[in-house]
C-alpha cells in the first residue's frame, strides 16, 4: 500500500514561531510507509519559509503566492479570494492525491477549507495558540474534519468534544549538553564579568500576539532583581525576532527603571538551544499561552523556569516541583521566584533534575507522532451508520 499524501501549508512570509519546530518534529516523526508529507510555502519569501526549507529539504516542497489574509490578518475580507483561489488548490490537492489538509494556523485553515471541500480532501486544524475564539475560529472549528488542540487550555470549551483531540507538542533535545561552554559563550556576547547573572527571556515579539509575550515585565523583573542582589551584577537578555516598535518600548522602559545596562536585545538565533542552556534561569511572562514552549525547552536543557501562572504554564510546570509559579503581571513575584533560585543552588539543582525527567516522559515526539498518526488513521476510516 502507498503511503498517504498529507499537505502541510504555511505561510512564508511570517517570522519563525514555536510551532514551526512543532511542525517539523512532526513531520519527521511521521511513519513513511504509511503518511508522505507535502509542504506548501504561500506568499513571498520570507523567514518561515527560509527556516522550513531548511529543516524541512528531505520532504517534497511545493511554492505558492498568496494566502488568506496575508501578513494583514484580513481573512473576512479576502473571502473573494479564497474563492477564487479554491478550484486550482483543489486541483493542487487532486492530481498529488493528498487526503488529508494538515493547518498548522487559522490562517492557513482558512486558505485552504473550501479547496479542501472540493477536492473531498480531510481537513486538520491544529490549534496551537490560546483559547480565546473569534468568529473565523468557531466557523473554522465546525468547517474542520478534526482539530488538535495543544493543550486543555487551548482547547477551551471544546475539550471533549468528539472534534476535538489534545495532543502535546512535541519535542527532540540533547539535554546533555554541556552548559559550561554554552554560558561562556553567552557571556563573551553580552560582554559581561564572568559572575553576571544571566535572566533570559525567549519569544517572537514580531507577531500580533506580540504583548502577550509580556517583554516589559521581563524588563521589570529584571530591574526588580538588581535591586534585590545588589552583590552580584544581573542582566537580561531577550532573544527571538523584535520589532521597531516592541525594541523601542523595552529600551524606553529599561531607562525609566534606570537598567539600560543591564538590557540586551539579542535577536533571532537558530539554533536557540546553547543560548537556553547557557542562562542562569528562563523568565516566561507571557499569558494566555496554549502552550509554552519555552519552558519545554529550557526543562529539557537543564535551566531552571519561573513562568506566570496563567494559561498553559501551570500544567506544564508543577510549581516547587519542576519550576516556579509567579503571578502574571507581578514583577516582583518574578522576582522573588528568581531569586530564590538563583541564591540556592541545591534547590535549583533538584527542581532541574525533576524537570528534565517529568519533561522527557510527557513531551515525546514519538508519542505525539503517534497520536496525531491515530488521528489521521480515524479520519481515513470509513464510518459505518
Amino acid at each position: 500500500m502507498r503511503p498517504v499524501p498529507v499537505c502541510f501549508p504555511f505561510a512564508a512570509d511570517i517570522d519563525v514561531g514555536g510551532g514551526h519546530p512543532s511542525a517539523m518534529l512532526l513531520i519527521r516523526h511521521l511513519d513513511p510507509s504509511r503518511f508522505r508529507p507535502i509542504i506548501v510555502l504561500h506568499g513571498p519569501e520570507g523567514p518561515a519559509g527560509a527556516w522550513l526549507a531548511a529543516h524541512g529539504a528531505d520532504f517534497e516542497q511545493v511554492r505558492l503566492a498568496g494566502y488568506a489574509g496575508g501578513v494583514r490578518r484580513r481573512p473576512l475580507r479576502d473571502a473573494g479570494y479564497l474563492l477564487r483561489r479554491s478550484a486550482s488548490l483543489a486541483r493542487l490537492l487532486r492530481e498529488a492525491r493528498v487526503r488529508i489538509v494538515h493547518a498548522n494556523d487559522i490562517w492557513m485553515l482558512g486558505t485552504w477549507t473550501a479547496a479542501a471541500k472540493r477536492a473531498g480532501t480531510k481537513l486538520v486544524w491544529h490549534h496551537r495558540s490560546g483559547a480565546r475564539y473569534g468568529a473565523i475560529h468557531r466557523l473554522g472549528f465546525s468547517l474542520a474534519d478534526q482539530m488538535i488542540a495543544v493543550s486543555s487550555f487551548a482547547a477551551g470549551r471544546r475539550a471533549g468534544h468528539r472534534k476535538c483531540r489534545i495532543i502535546p507538542n512535541p519535542f527532540e533535545i540533547d539535554g546533555r549538553m554541556d552548559r559550561g561552554p554554552c554560558r561562556d559563550r553567552l557571556l563573551r556576547e553580552l560582554r559581561v564579568p564572568a559572575n553576571t547573572q544571566i535572566v533570559g527571556f525567549f519569544a517572537n515579539l514580531n507577531r500580533p500576539v506580540s504583548r502577550r509575550k509580556r517583554p516589559l515585565v521581563f524588563v521589570e523583573t529584571v530591574a526588580a532583581l538588581r535591586a534585590r542582589m545588589p552583590e552580584l551584577p544581573v542582566v537580561g537578555a531577550l532573544f527571538g525576532s523584535v520589532n521597531e516598535t516592541f525594541e523601542a518600548e523595552v529600551e524606553r522602559r529599561a531607562a525609566a527603571l534606570g537598567v539600560s545596562d543591564s538590557i540586551f536585545c539579542m535577536g533571532f538565533h537558530d539554533p536557540v538551544e546553547p543560548y537556553l542552556r547557557g542562562c542562569d534561569v528562563v523568565v516566561a511572562p507571557a499569558v494566555d499561552e496554549g502552550f509554552g514552549r519555552v519552558p519545554i525547552e529550557a526543562m529539557l536543557l537543564g535551566t531552571p523556569v519561573v513562568a506566570s501562572d496563567h494559561g498553559n504554564h501551570s500544567d506544564l510546570i508543577r510549581h516547587g516541583a519542576t519550576g516556579l509559579l509567579a503571578t502574571a503581571d507581578d514583577p516582583a513575584a518574578f522576582a522573588a521566584a528568581a531569586l530564590e533560585l538563583l541564591r540556592n543552588p541545591e534547590r535549583r539543582n533538584a527542581i532541574v533534575e525533576r524537570a528534565l525527567v517529568e519533561a522527557r516522559c510527557r513531551f515525546s515526539a514519538r508519542a505525539s507522532g503517534d497520536a496525531v498518526m491515530a488521528v489521521y488513521e480515524e479520519l481515513l476510516t470509513p464510518s459505518v451508520d
